[in-house]
């Protein structure tokens, strides 16, 4: 829209007024992307009926993260794929591998509805995950400190998206309470 300088007033500028197919065309973009189309998860998710924020990215990002992990998880099967190893071992190994996947894939499509499992799922696989390092690496013979710190680096992850999901959990209780 084009500005214009008020006759008389050299510092006041006026805007013009958009016509009716501009405030038609603008009005069918926003509904197209943002209220019913491409947008539309982001859109309801961060508005609400006072016309702040609802809390969107405590609500998506246990959710974005917990599948970005689950992925990355299980990148860690394809080590099983080697060559010389028939197709019947690499699907077993492959399987074996992946249970882990399975499980907070399962944990992740419950915790989607139910915040709270998720919290208690990701965070309870953390505790798991650094028992299990720290038995074997300690049975093993490696130092407790550099088993722990090795542990550490996953089920740090894990435990920011349990904590993710039980505060997306305590917000939707408190906005239900309201």
């Amino acid at each position: 829209m084009p500005l214009r300088q008020e006759a008389g007033s050299p510092r006041r500028i006026v805007t013009k007024k958009p016509s009716w197919y501009e405030e038609e065309v603008i009005g069918l973009v926003r509904w197209k992307f943002f209220e019913e189309g491409v947008f539309s998860w982001y859109y309801r998710g961060m508005k609400t009926e006072h016309g702040g924020k609802s809390g969107g990215f405590v609500h998506w990002a246990p959710r974005i993260a917990s599948i970005v992990f689950v992925l990355f998880l299980s990148l860690f099967s394809l080590d099983v794929i080697e060559p010389g190893r028939s197709i019947g071992e690499i699907i077993v190994g492959l399987f074996m591998h992946n249970i882990p996947v399975f499980v907070l894939g399962t944990l992740t499509a419950v915790a989607w509805k139910h915040g709270i499992v998720g919290g208690i799922a990701f965070i309870s696989a953390g505790i798991l995950y650094i028992a299990l390092v720290f038995l074997q690496g300690v049975r093993g013979g490696l130092d407790w400190r550099i088993a722990l710190a090795w542990s550490v680096q996953l089920s740090g992850v894990a435990f920011v998206i349990g904590g993710l999901y039980i505060a997306d959990w305590r917000r939707e209780r408190r906005k239900d309470g309201e």
